[in-house]
């Protein structure tokens, strides 16, 4: 064998070495990054997932440090606030856990469901005095894996969405039997809570949903970050990645699709987004809304806004927006 093929085939054999090493650890890395949430669980801190996570997510969107003024103060509101724990069990036996902030006298009750591995509290403690304030009872689900309730992965709503409907059928059995209820989700949580809106089961006193930020899919944000803030390739890691999903956390990126969810649904629908937004684009806000095919829907867009921001933006526009779409669902 000619001297030149010998050294071409080595070459060979060396890229296709490093190329499976690339794809081994990058897949590892990703299924971590995405999915696994064990490490963040062992701590018990009521804080949101890995501070690993946590610190990437923050460099590639510095705009989520980005708080006003009237936020904090809204914090430090709700720091005072008393509340009641709640928990239920999952399908499939995991331990969900959850903060009740009741509102006197009220019939009203809206779950809030966190983005990605996130908290309760972290999201939504700013806006637990708004909706006390419009007469609604809180309960701020912490979601599998994150916060305080148990599970070892994140599911980008595979699983989440049963964990939801669980929620509403505690909310209308227990905490506030044959009140009306809605649904609110920001991030992961936006797309949790369309997936849900679908489901047989959910209870009937669902008036309506609430998405900030959601996205389309699972399988296309995943690939929309890789390309966007890793500059990478979603293949092969994308495929390798969602085997590891497949085989270690029991789902796949393909069973978070909100985008067919919305399509069996006949529930009112809030669609909001900032036109701003890097981590989900603004244009997945457009694909869910002519999706939906609810007869009455809503879309909002905040032109400044940054990825789940648009409360932060222009909290009068917001806030004007969902009290509009509440009086709509309520007078059903």
């Amino acid at each position: 064998m000619p001297v030149f093929v010998k050294v071409l085939l080595i070459i060979l054999a060396v890229l296709a070495g490093l190329f499976i090493i690339y794809v081994v650890v990058g897949s590892i890395y990703f299924f971590n990054f995405a999915t696994n949430n064990r490490k963040a669980k062992k701590k018990k801190d009521n804080d949101s997932g890995g501070s690993k996570v946590a610190d990437t997510l923050i460099k590639m969107f510095p705009s989520l440090l980005d708080t006003p003024d009237f936020i904090l103060e809204r914090r430090n509101e709700f720091a005072a606030m008393p509340y009641e724990q709640m928990e239920i069990k999952s399908y499939d036996g995991i331990t969900l856990r959850a903060k009740y902030y009741a509102c006197e006298n009220s019939e009203k009750t809206v779950i809030c469901m966190h983005g990605f591995k996130s908290a309760g509290y972290i999201d939504y403690g700013p806006v637990v005095p708004f909706w006390h304030g419009i007469g609604y009872n809180v309960l701020l689900p912490d979601q599998r894996s994150c916060g305080m309730s148990d599970g070892k992965y994140v599911t980008f709503g595979a699983k989440e969405q049963i964990d939801c409907k669980d929620w509403a059928e505690f909310v209308s059995l227990k905490l506030c039997p044959g009140g009306k209820i809605v649904l609110l989700g920001t991030s992961m949580g936006g797309a949790t809570v369309m997936l849900a809106s679908s489901l047989p089961g959910l209870p009937e006193n669902v008036i309506g949903v609430i998405s900030d930020c959601g996205y389309s899919s699972a399988s296309e944000i995943v690939k929309h970050i890789a390309r966007s803030k890793f500059h990478i390739i979603p293949f092969p890691l994308y495929q390798v990645t969602d085997l590891l999903n497949r085989i270690i956390a029991k789902y796949s990126f393909e069973d978070a699709a909100p985008v067919k969810s919305l399509k069996r649904t006949n529930l009112p629908f809030l669609f909001i987004h900032g036109e701003a937004d890097d981590f989900v684009p603004f244009y997945m806000e457009k694909i869910c809304f002519d999706a939906c095919a609810s007869e009455k829907k809503k879309c909002v867009s905040f032109p400044r806004a940054s990825h789940a921001h648009s409360l932060y933006t222009d909290p009068k526009k917001y806030e004007a927006e969902v009290k509009e779409f509440l009086l709509s669902c309520e007078a059903e």
